[in-house]
């Protein structure tokens, strides 16, 4: 939500939806992959999750600090205005952020290799049931991750007064590097 939130702060709109969709392509890579079996090599490999991990941890940590320093007060913050090269350069970035933020969280791979199969009996086809749940799964989290950008962007001629801008975005900074740590301190 912190990626949504910074994305739809920066992007609008089209910012917020396309990291949703950049994280719900990152739940369905995870989603084959464990359908197929091909996540057991990364359940099964403590020093796969530690290096996705730190990974994890560092671009949280980028992302955060990119949000810490556009937050200074000296820095004349881009308006939603900008011309259109920026904004589909923009948009890029925002798919970008959300498909690696969640490839590089091991929990959604966890996720997807722990969780779902609990709701699939032993006498159902497997790979058909878990496709079905990760799809209800990924459609849920669009929803919810589309929705709440696309109503923070609502808020955008509040959001775009620079002082509630800069607020905003080192809260968001704040709690990226938060996570981060978090992640390098050995938590999910």
């Amino acid at each position: 939500m912190a990626v949504v939130t910074r994305n739809a702060i920066g992007g609008g709109r089209a910012g917020a939806v396309l990291t949703a969709v950049g994280i719900n392509c990152g739940n369905s890579m995870y989603a084959l992959a464990s359908a197929f079996g091909l996540a057991v090599v990364f359940a099964r490999s403590p020093a796969m999750v530690g290096t996705v991990k730190l990974v994890g941890a560092l671009y949280l940590a980028f992302l955060g600090g990119q949000s810490v320093w556009r937050a200074r007060p000296q820095r004349v913050l881009p308006t939603r205005d900008s011309d259109r090269d920026i904004a589909a350069r923009s948009r890029w970035t925002s798919f970008t952020e959300g498909l690696l933020t969640n490839l590089l969280h091991p929990a959604v791979a966890l996720f997807y290799l722990t969780y779902v199969p609990q709701f699939i009996a032993p006498d159902e086809p497997h790979v058909p049931m878990f496709l079905t749940l990760a799809a209800v799964h990924i459609a849920i989290s669009f929803a919810w991750l589309g929705t709440y950008g696309i109503a923070i962007d609502s808020l955008g001629t509040w959001l775009a007064k620079p002082i509630v801008r800069r607020g905003l975005e080192a809260v968001t900074g704040v709690a990226l590097l938060a996570l981060a740590a978090r992640f390098l301190l050995g938590g999910a």
